[in-house]
């Protein structure tokens, strides 16, 4: 494609989206034909063609074959440099979140477990594993584990409502300063499918990490979830370069 045929599709992909906000198209509202819009706009069906295939990779609007375009379903942005609460960047957002605990209980650390959270083989964690729903949709399956020699009590103190990062600072006085975090494409296992209910080999977004407190030189937490792709999407902030981060 030319520069010219690129920057007509750019700004056409432009103008969609401005009509999708000025006729107050909503999540699955289908947007005017291709007919339509050529002629109303007086351009070539090739490049309004393009044009949305432009929105439909940036996950804007989907087509479907014999009917036309519709407008998607907002995704929840996660930018994996921002450490707050997963349901106050959804409130932000606009966009419902709800948790469910799938299992909470007192284990001891294997060597995963132990290697992350730098203690010993068989040292009493927390394990939770949740839900995240994503307006009543599965969306997220976390599992967290915290040193429960570091942080007695606190299977007393968390629940659906609860925050743990507000639990680690106000109960113990750890405030999450800086974490680390890797994120891969998986698919999905059979027990994952069922519980996220998306078919099994679903390609997910694995995503783990660590949390630091200020002035504790260990992690006080690990994690770890799979993501559904059509409900989460990730971000991400560059920094000067020649600066590092410390994971």
């Amino acid at each position: 494609m030319g520069a010219r045929q690129s920057s007509n599709r750019d700004e056409i992909a432009e103008r969609l989206i401005v009509l999708i906000q000025e006729e107050g198209l909503s999540e699955h509202d289908k947007l005017p034909s291709e007919r339509e819009l050529a002629a109303r706009w007086n351009i070539n069906r090739l490049t309004l063609r393009a044009a949305l295939e432009r929105l439909i990779s940036q996950d804007l609007i989907y087509s479907v074959y014999g009917r036309g375009y519709f407008v998607r379903e907002k995704k929840l942005v996660r930018n994996l440099q921002d450490m707050r609460p997963l349901n106050e960047l959804a409130a932000e957002q606009g966009i419902k979140i709800d948790t469910v605990i799938l299992k909470q209980k007192e284990v001891e650390a294997d060597r995963i477990v132990s290697d992350y959270l730098e203690i010993k083989l068989g040292a009493p964690v927390l394990e939770v594993v949740r839900m995240r729903y994503i307006k009543t949709v599965p969306s997220v399956l976390e599992t967290i584990y915290i040193d429960t020699q570091l942080m007695p009590g606190i299977p007393d103190l968390y629940d659906e409502h609860a925050s743990f990062y507000e639990i680690f600072e106000k109960e113990y006085g750890y405030k999450p300063i800086y974490g680390w975090q890797r994120l891969s494409v998986s698919f999905a296992t059979s027990n994952e499918s069922a519980l996220l209910q998306i078919p099994v080999e679903t390609p997910v977004v694995f995503l783990r990490g660590t949390t630091y407190a200020q002035d504790y030189p260990r992690p006080i937490d690990y994690f770890s979830s799979v993501n559904r792709i059509d409900r989460m999407k990730f971000s991400s902030t560059i920094h000067e370069f020649g600066t590092r981060r410390k994971e």
